[in-house]
């Protein structure tokens, strides 16, 4: 019993220190800092206004975008780590002098060969207040 006991605890150990490899696999980060000020408006309908930037990302190629992974995170300072996108983000708003409500925003990102496009929207439809501090985000293409 216990023969087969350290047979089994080798084969296991064996399986979870084997990692996966992919002959001729490339990954490429980046890290984008984007600053207050260079968040630009979406003002469509109630559901299509929010902030948004696009960045420029030759490391998405077409060959990524058709047989790859691009993956992104935000740099969060509260907890100090990178959280994937997308995120949700609860925080209180003031309604000028009606009180105040919790307000949902969603942190995503879309892409396409060359670009990586960031976007902050209020659940509510209303556009997000302002930031004050540069958001970072990390991409990650895989091919």
């Amino acid at each position: 019993m216990k023969k087969a006991l350290v047979i089994l605890s080798i084969l296991a150990a064996a399986v979870m220190t084997t990692g996966c490899h992919i002959e001729g696999a490339t990954t490429r980060t980046e890290d984008y800092i984007i600053e207050p000020s260079a968040w630009l408006v979406n003002n469509g309908g109630s559901a299509e206004r929010y902030l948004y930037i696009t960045c420029e990302a030759d490391f998405i190629t077409k060959s990524v975008c058709e047989d790859g992974a691009v993956n992104a995170f935000l740099w969060l300072d509260g907890p100090h780590t990178w959280t994937p996108l997308p995120y949700v983000s609860l925080y209180v708003a003031t309604q000028g002098g009606m009180g105040s409500s919790t307000v949902a925003e969603n942190i995503r990102f879309e892409y396409a060969p060359g670009e990586i496009t960031f976007i902050i929207q209020d659940m509510t439809g209303n556009v997000p207040d302002p930031m004050v501090e540069p958001l970072t985000f990390r991409v990650t293409a895989v091919r």
